[in-house]
């Protein structure tokens, strides 16, 4: 009959020796900087911060709203002079009226992406806001819910589901 081997006792030295040094070497230490008895450095540095800013002196502006610049895809056929003139004397207005909203992301790219799927698919403007957190997709400067509802449907059969009428400032011409 074989004994059964026992670990030796140098195996079992070591053994206690490596979890020693594991437990003493987690244990927490004071940073080199606070022995000495001096001050952390970043209870030492103060910055003033400006804090004039009232959000409520701002009027009430809390949406940006960029509308779109750039040309369109297919050039209009000229005008006659009598019809430019007449558009150059109208001035565009602002007032409340409405706009379907098309899409809301927190992602700007996303935003953009839908902005020039709705520049090819209405003639309406198109105008991308952002309004904190969300960039917002909307079309059209409607006087009435009713002409907003127009281009509402318009935009669900174009594949457009969620979109909804919004109430918001528009720009108008006057007739």
């Amino acid at each position: 009959m074989t004994k059964p081997s026992r670990l030796p006792t140098v195996q079992i030295i070591c053994i206690m020796a490596a979890a020693g040094l594991l437990l003493t070497s987690c244990a927490p230490t004071k940073p080199s900087a606070l022995q000495n008895g001096s001050t952390p450095i970043a209870e030492t540095v103060r910055v003033q911060q400006d804090e004039s800013l009232d959000p409520l002196t701002l009027g009430g502006k809390d949406v940006i709203t960029f509308p779109d610049v750039r040309k369109p895809l297919a050039l209009p056929s000229p005008a006659p002079d009598s019809l430019k003139k007449a558009a150059c004397n109208q001035q565009a207005v602002e007032m409340s009226g409405f706009r379907v909203q098309l899409y809301a992301s927190d992602f700007e790219e996303e935003a953009r992406s839908y902005e020039e799927r709705a520049l090819l698919d209405f003639n309406e403007n198109v105008y991308l806001t952002f309004d904190v957190p969300m960039y917002k997709i909307r079309i059209g400067d409607c006087r009435t819910r009713a002409e907003a509802n127009l281009i509402r449907q318009e935009a669900e059969n174009k594949g457009y589901a969620g979109a909804w009428v919004v109430r918001c400032k528009v720009l108008v011409t006057d007739p």
